[in-house]
């Protein structure tokens, strides 16, 4: 018989109600004890952002108690932004964990990413009685009560939740195979999650369920293990018997600490994480599609596959690394070469892409002027193949040459000298690195950077879209103001011209969003500032006007020609300061 062990985060054990945390943990107990030597395999799902998407909700909730608490920090109140949160969910697992993260910095785990919004500070909750916590003890009571707050507020908010897509639907499924177990282990506190479970699962489908782990059941939260290993234990499975289902770093950290298999299904929020560099097995963005429960166990041992959802998964996980071309060999080409692999070939530029190697990626690292004349010369068979890594909106140039699927690469490297290794893109904001890639040859190209040390995502549609913007911004800005400040460093801009610099960000990000439809995430100011910090040394100036400035001086001139104000005034003035441009644009 088919055995298969399903645990879900926020899932009830037996017909009883969610109640008391020890009648239930009694209730699982038993209900686990019948099935023991039964189960094979076990399926675990997170509560919060697997089975409803929850996360704006804890967000919202948060807010409020800070409010009625009244808190404040040197007179300004304490508001959790969405980029804030964010960083908050891929962090600390629990909500007394993130408000002790928060407000002294402590509590996250070692190598932990930081973010400049973390107070580090402990609030005074004005509207109580208007008294700095003394000590962490202090602070941790005034955490209980915000916690209490805050969960009254959310069960009322959560009402509103919807159930994610498809996830009841393979929650029924893994109920009615035999043999399988089916549990939730959720880092929410009993109160927290009950509501949720109890108006999107329903209890009918909670009865099912073999086991209910909430965070007030363990004595650490997640990334810590202790939630997994426990629910195994409670079962009678070993660890890599069980399978999780999670949305969030936090949670796949855990699951892999805890030997288990994980499979990621990620939001338009989380779409950027680094899910496979961190251990995921497979990932989608939601399961409207399936998973079947073949897709994640071996039918005839009822041990998690192999390989788990070869068909559904969105992109590959360590996709193997193959010969490829490599078009220009500078500084870019160099170093592709020396993380590739037996059988790369290097090309200069107007020589003929070679019959060997027949298949695989050809790097295009050459300059956008070079690119009309590399793609006349690949074949046309090939031409799916071209990987373009320039700067720039190249998305009507590779739609002229009904290339608009190609490749794609935004490069956040340094590469001072020739033949040195490249500095990643890497900063205080975003430490899993911002470089990406789209398309066909996506996953392959960040095996190539991650064989080398470096970091690289593999983003799909509007992810991919804010992120090229993104990186587009950053170069338009700051090689601009670098430039009317007499052409001085990355550093420099980044240091000296903040003010000016944000100006310009802020309009290029606004129009830039209205054009492409796309919506950037909160502190892009912030995040391209920390790349400045970490390329402080590139020499500014505009330069390949029609590729990189160039795109936003259209918008400025469609908008003119249309009888509307300049969506970049700043911008433009600053093109025509340096003469790029011959004069500003007239309504």
């Amino acid at each position: 018989m088919q055995s298969f062990l399903l645990l879900l985060s926020f899932a009830s054990t037996t017909a009883l109600r969610l109640g008391a945390a020890p009648t239930v943990r009694a209730a699982a107990t038993k209900n686990c004890a019948a099935q023991m030597g039964a189960n094979k395999g076990a399926l675990l799902f997170d509560c919060d952002g697997v089975l409803v998407e929850t996360e704006e909700l804890h967000r919202v909730a948060y807010n409020m108690a800070f409010d009625e608490f009244g808190l404040e920090i040197d007179g300004s109140p304490v508001v959790w932004s969405e980029d804030y949160y964010a960083f908050l969910a891929a962090t600390v697992g629990g909500g007394k964990p993130k408000m002790r993260y928060h407000f002294t910095g402590l509590g996250a785990p070692e190598g932990a990413r930081t973010h400049p919004d973390t107070a580090k500070v402990w609030p005074s909750p004005t509207k109580r009685d208007s008294v700095v916590p003394a000590d962490e003890a202090a602070g941790m009571t005034l955490v209980d009560a915000l916690q209490d707050f805050k969960t009254e507020c959310y069960k009322k908010l959560v009402t509103t939740a919807d159930p994610r897509p498809g996830v009841l639907e393979l929650m029924d499924a893994a109920i009615a195979t035999p043999g399988l177990a089916v549990g939730i282990c959720s880092a929410s506190t009993r109160a927290g999650f009950e509501k949720v479970v109890d108006s999107v699962v329903g209890q009918e489908r909670l009865a099912k369920l073999d086991v209910i782990i909430a965070g007030d059941d363990v004595s650490n939260k997640k990334p810590h293990p202790e939630i997994y290993n426990v629910a195994a234990e409670r079962l009678g499975l070993t660890n890599d018997a069980c399978v999780v289902v999670e949305d969030s770093l936090v949670g796949l950290r855990a699951a892999k600490a805890a030997g288990m298999k994980c499979v990621i299904t990620y939001t338009e929020q989380t779409a950027a994480e680094d899910f496979y560099g961190e251990g995921a097995d497979a990932k989608l963005l939601d399961f409207s599609a399936g998973p079947t429960m073949s897709d994640l166990f071996d039918g005839s041992s009822g041990a998690p596959a192999a390989e788990l959802l070869p068909a559904l998964r969105d992109d590959k996980a360590a996709a193997a690394d193959v010969p490829s071309v490599i078009v220009g060999g500078g500084r870019i080409g160099n170093a592709l070469r020396e993380m590739g692999v037996p059988g790369d070939v290097v090309l200069k530029r107007g020589e003929p892409i070679p019959a060997e190697p027949a298949t695989g990626p050809i790097y295009v690292s050459t300059r956008n002027d070079d690119l009309q004349a590399i793609i006349d010369g690949c074949p046309p068979d090939r031409r799916e193949d071209l990987v373009f890594m320039q700067n720039g909106m190249l998305g009507a140039f590779l739609e002229k040459n009904e290339l608009a699927d190609a490749t794609q690469v935004l490069l956040y490297l340094a590469v001072a000298k020739f033949g040195e290794k490249p500095t990643d893109g890497i900063t205080e904001l975003n430490p899993d690195g911002l470089t990406a890639a789209t398309g066909k040859w996506a996953s392959t190209f960040a095996t190539r950077l991650r064989n080398g040390g470096l970091k690289c995502r593999d983003l799909v549609g509007d992810a991919y879209t804010e992120a090229m913007l993104e990186k587009h911004v950053w170069i338009c800005a700051f090689m601009l103001v670098g430039a009317l400040n007499g052409g001085i460093t990355v550093g420099e801009v980044e240091k000296e011209h903040s003010e000016q610099l944000r100006a310009v960000v802020t309009e290029l990000c606004a129009a830039g969003e209205a054009a492409l439809g796309v919506k950037l995430a909160p502190g892009a100011f912030e995040r391209l500032a920390a790349y400045g910090r970490v390329v402080a040394h590139f020499p500014t100036a505009v330069k390949e006007f029609e590729w990189r400035n160039g795109w936003f001086y259209a918008i400025t001139e469609a908008a003119v020609k249309d009888g509307k104000a300049d969506p970049c005034p700043l911008h433009t003035a600053g093109l025509t300061e340096l003469g790029v441009v011959k004069e500003a644009v007239a309504a």
